[in-house]
């Protein structure tokens, strides 16, 4: 089994499409700054990014793929 941490930057809903897009391509923006790169890479990590289409998508693999993982392994919540 393989794991992973990762953070998302989420508006709240219904936020208009225009407004996310802005807010996706500028926070991508960010994380290509130089300096941004050169921290992260000391901390050993990776900036990902994508549109939030995209990332609709990928919660929606991560919330499968950890149903999955509960449902098989009968992992009840204590």
């Amino acid at each position: 089994m393989q794991a992973s941490a990762w953070f998302g930057i989420v508006a709240p809903p219904k936020t208009p499409p225009e407004i996310a897009n802005k807010l996706s391509r500028e926070f991508a923006e960010i994380l290509r700054e130089p300096e941004i790169e050169k921290r992260w890479k000391v901390l050993t990590l990776g900036a990902g990014g994508g549109t939030p289409d995209e990332l609709r998508a990928f919660f929606k693999e991560e919330t499968e793929r950890w149903r999955k993982v509960i449902v098989t392994g009968g992992i009840k919540q204590e």
